[in-house]
């Protein structure tokens, strides 16, 4: 699976109009085969709910899976398949707190939705790993993530610096020093747990639920 993240003026109009009424700002976009439909009833302050996406005709509709997985009304929790050419919009909350929009996408269909690649040095990609990856003050260390980065990665102080400085410059740090939407997806290719010692480079109108 792979996960991007959009800035809202990059969204498709085709998914916003999935639910017209969100104004935040959270947009990520997730390639799959299947969508799993958990949580679409009211559960302590937790919901999903979920649209299906025609992306060539554009049309809207529901998968028609509510009250899925609820106990009491239908236990069973349902799968929608994804051909290319259909998508799954979600919007999920989660004790409360608006998560958010997740367009789930076919891996062929992924192409349109990707950024313009960003051509990335070695510095510069560490320092957008562990921007991401870490705190940058922590057990009253200020520069927490310059030192879990040279912990796993060997880098020094001075490609450390030279990577920052280039990120900020591209937009992908801002001058806070916090990671950008497109700094979070220039460094998509690169997971969650530790630093890659060799880093790569980066149909049917309708919606069937399977239960």
């Amino acid at each position: 699976m792979t996960t991007l993240y959009l800035e809202p003026r990059a969204v498709p109009d085709v998914f916003r109009r999935a639910f017209p009424h969100y104004s935040g700002r959270k947009f990520q976009v997730r390639t799959a085969e299947s969508v799993t439909l958990h949580d679409n009833y009211w559960s302590g302050g937790t919901k999903s709910d979920y649209m299906g996406v025609n992306l060539a005709s554009g049309e809207i509709h529901s998968p028609e899976c509510s009250e899925y997985g609820n106990p009491f009304v239908h236990p069973d929790i349902p799968t929608v398949r994804l051909a290319p050419g259909l998508a799954i919009v979600e919007h999920s909350r989660f004790c409360g707190k608006d998560m958010g929009i997740v367009i789930h996408v076919h891996p062929d269909n992924l192409g349109k939705l990707l950024p313009a690649p960003t051509a990335l040095s070695e510095p510069e990609r560490i320092v957008l790993w562990a921007t991401r990856s870490f705190k940058p003050g922590y057990g009253g260390d200020p520069e927490n993530r310059y030192h879990e980065a040279r912990r796993e990665t060997g880098i020094t102080r001075d490609d450390w610096t030279r990577g920052k400085a280039m990120a900020i410059q591209k937009g992908l740090l801002d001058k806070r020093g916090a990671i950008t939407v497109a700094g979070r997806n220039a460094i998509a290719d690169i997971g969650h747990c530790g630093y890659p010692k060799l880093a790569a480079q980066p149909a049917a109108s309708a919606l069937a639920c399977e239960v």
